[in-house]
């Protein structure tokens, strides 16, 4: 039960990804280089934010 965690569960500050991102480069420390957005192969969709992002629901 949710409780039960919660109940149970300690506060640790500070951020968790410094660890996840060790730990993920732990199982794969090959690194891909980042692509340019529009050059290569396949076109840049649009500018940042996206076009999604001014959709209303």
């Amino acid at each position: 039960r949710f409780e039960d965690w919660m109940a149970a569960a300690t506060e640790t500050k500070g951020s968790w990804w410094p660890y996840w991102f060790a730990w993920l480069e732990h199982q794969a420390p090959a690194r891909v280089p980042a692509r340019v957005p529009g050059e290569g192969g396949l076109a840049s969709l649009g500018p940042a934010p996206g076009t999604y992002v001014r959709m209303k629901a």
